[in-house]
């Protein structure tokens, strides 16, 4: 993801925010009061156990699969003071997953999360406040949250300060710090960090365009399993931007982008089907690859002929 598309899902986000606290509930805050527990904080070898083997247990994919066990079983493990249980607890409430979605519960269980010295629940905090998500749509908060985060060695929310300063607010940017923050998302390999700094390059916004620099970016993307960057490399491969002139390269890049998720890559490697770039011209697979990057339903095979004359 890059921060264009990162800016166009926090626009929507913020359009929602407004009903999704109603349904849940959470009527807009800009700083609720938050109660700490009566069991004081502290991480323990049970406590930890119990809300790892929860966290599994809501995320396994084979049968051992069990929200419902692992959801008590995190609660268990906060009911003990176990402040990584409340963080998980919060991220449970967030997201919906096990129990309703809640985001007053989900403030409430970071903000606690933090005073444990649990890192990224500021991350969340933040987004929060981008987003208007219980609280009152914040620009400076989140930025503030995301900072404490941040200068913590928190890649995500490193890279998430740096789409604030890039892309906030016209009396808000600052390029010059964006950068760095995103350079230190980039050191420690936060993969869509690696392909942004990439898109920097290829596009010469805030640095010098750089299409050799950008391409070695993306291929270091590409080898963190990021779909945007995979494909983006694959696109100049296309077009021998910065890399030789490679068509099969691009068709097996956009192949690798599409395995790890990102749908727009079909678009484009729809295209290479309809013309015949890098594989075999195919009318059939171009539109049925067209259609899936629509979002449309899958066309229905030809019926089959039948002559008048036999």
């Amino acid at each position: 993801m890059d921060f264009r598309r990162l800016a166009a899902a926090a626009a929507i986000a913020v359009s929602v925010s407004a009903c999704v606290a109603d349904t849940a509930g959470n009527s807009p805050s800009r700083a609720p009061t938050v109660a700490m527990p009566e069991v004081p904080l502290r991480a323990t070898s049970q406590g930890d156990a119990m809300r790892r083997l929860g966290v599994l247990k809501i995320h396994a994919t084979d049968a051992s699969r069990d929200v419902p066990g692992g959801v008590a079983l995190v609660r268990s493990s906060a009911e003990m003071g176990e402040p990584q249980a409340y963080f998980w607890l919060g991220v449970l409430n967030y997201f919906g997953t096990g129990m309703p979605r809640d985001y007053a519960e989900a403030y409430r269980n970071f903000r606690i999360a933090w005073e444990g010295q649990v890192t990224r629940a500021a991350l969340y905090i933040g987004r929060m406040h981008a987003n208007g998500f219980h609280l009152v749509r914040d620009v400076g908060q989140a930025r503030h949250w995301f900072e404490l985060a941040a200068a913590r060695g928190e890649a995500e929310a490193q890279y998430s300060l740096a789409f604030s300063l890039v892309y906030g607010s016209e009396d808000a940017k600052d390029h010059a710090a964006g950068l760095v923050w995103l350079q230190r998302a980039v050191d420690a390999k936060y993969p869509a960090s690696v392909s942004s700094m990439a898109r920097l390059y290829e596009i010469g916004r805030g640095v010098p365009a750089d299409l050799g620099r950008a391409a070695f970016l993306y291929q270091q993307a590409a080898d963190l399993k990021d779909g945007y960057g995979t494909s983006n490399l694959g696109s100049l491969y296309l077009a021998g931007r910065g890399v030789p002139q490679n068509d099969g390269r691009a068709v097996q890049l956009f192949r690798q982008a599409i395995a790890l998720g990102y749908v727009p890559a079909k678009n484009r490697l729809a295209w290479m089907y309809e013309n015949g770039r890098g594989v075999p011209r195919d009318l059939v697979e171009a539109r049925r690859l067209y259609a899936e990057a629509a979002g449309l339903p899958a066309e229905a095979p030809p019926s089959p002929r039948h002559d008048l004359v036999q």
